[in-house]
C-alpha cells in the first residue's frame, strides 16, 4: 500500500501538477462524483483550478490526502468589469494565451482524493500573476483583520455615501486605509474613538495632480467620519507607503478598501 501511495505522489510531481493548474470541463462529472464535500451548485460544464499549495500537491497522501479545487464558470466573452481580487466573494481569472475568462465564487471550493488525479491531465496553468491574485483572494478571506460588528454597522449605516467615497478617484490611488479604534470593547452607550491613516504609493509625491486627488479623498473620509453617529473622530492623515512604520502596523488595522470599493452585486451580474 505504501508503494502505491508513494507512486501517486511521484505521478503528480512528474505530471507537473501544482497550484494554478486548470482542468477542462470534460472531467467535471467525474470530479463532482469524486468530491468529498458539498457540490450541489457546481455544474457539469464548470472548469476547475487547483488551489492546494505546490508542496502539498506532491506531499505523500498519508499526510495530504486531498487536492482542493475551485470551480470556474467559463464566460462567453471577457467581463466588462473585471474583479481582480477586489471582491471577497467573486473573482475573475484568465488564461491569456487562449483569451479564456472564468468567474468563480469563494463558496465553490471542495476536495477530491489525490488518487483521482493519477489518471487525468490538466489543460492549462495560470500565469504567475494570476496565481498571486488567486492566492491573495483566498487568503484574505481568512486573514483580513476583524473590526467590531457594531463599528461595521455604524460604518455601513450610510451605505450609499460610504460606497461612493470608496469608489472615488482618490480612493483608487490609496493603497491602504489603516484604522485605530482606541476602545474596541466600547459598550453600546459609548462612541468608538477612532483615528485613521491613508497610505499611497510613494511615487505619487512626484505628481501634484495625483497627490491632490489623494488629499481630496482624505478630506472626504475626514468629513464622513466626522458626521457618523456613534463615532468620536480623533484624527486622520495620509502619508506615502515608505513612511508606514511597524509602530503604525501594531496599533492600526488595515481596513480593506479593495473589498469595500466593489459593489458585489455587479460581480454577480457581470456579463457571461
Amino acid at each position: 500500500m505504501n508503494g502505491v501511495i508513494q507512486n501517486i505522489s511521484d505521478s503528480l510531481r512528474n505530471a507537473g501538477w501544482r497550484q494554478g493548474c486548470i482542468i477542462d470541463s470534460c472531467y467535471a462529472a467525474n470530479i463532482i462524483e469524486n468530491s468529498i464535500d458539498y457540490v450541489d451548485e457546481i455544474q457539469n460544464d464548470f472548469w476547475f483550478v487547483i488551489i492546494t499549495q505546490d508542496c502539498d500537491v506532491v506531499r505523500c497522501v498519508n499526510e495530504e490526502p486531498y487536492l482542493e479545487l475551485l470551480a470556474l464558470e467559463k464566460l462567453q466573452k471577457p467581463p466588462t468589469d473585471k474583479h481582480r481580487g477586489k471582491s471577497s466573494r467573486y473573482l475573475h481569472l484568465t488564461v491569456s494565451s487562449e483569451n479564456y475568462w472564468f468567474k468563480c465564487t469563494i463558496h465553490h471550493r471542495f476536495r477530491v482524493k489525490k488518487e483521482f488525479f493519477h489518471s487525468i491531465n490538466f489543460q492549462y496553468e495560470l500565469l504567475d500573476d494570476e496565481k498571486i491574485i488567486l492566492r491573495k483572494w483566498v487568503g484574505k478571506r481568512y486573514t483580513r483583520p476583524g473590526f467590531p460588528d457594531r463599528f461595521e454597522t455604524i460604518f455601513n449605516s450610510t451605505n450609499k455615501p460610504a460606497k461612493n467615497i470608496l469608489k472615488s478617484k482618490g480612493a483608487k490611488l490609496v493603497s491602504c486605509i489603516y484604522i485605530c479604534i482606541e476602545n474596541e470593547n466600547a459598550t453600546d452607550a459609548e462612541d468608538y474613538r477612532i483615528k485613521y491613516i491613508l497610505s499611497y504609493p510613494s511615487e505619487i509625491n512626484d505628481d501634484e495632480n495625483l497627490l491632490q486627488s489623494v488629499q481630496g479623498f482624505d478630506q472626504q473620509l475626514d468629513n464622513f467620519f466626522s458626521n457618523l453617529v456613534g463615532i468620536e473622530y480623533l484624527d486622520g492623515r495620509f502619508m506615502p507607503e515608505r513612511d508606514i512604520t511597524l509602530e503604525i502596523l501594531r496599533n492600526y488595522k488595515r481596513y480593506d478598501v479593495d473589498y469595500r470599493s466593489v459593489d458585489d452585486e455587479s460581480a454577480v451580474n457581470s456579463p457571461d
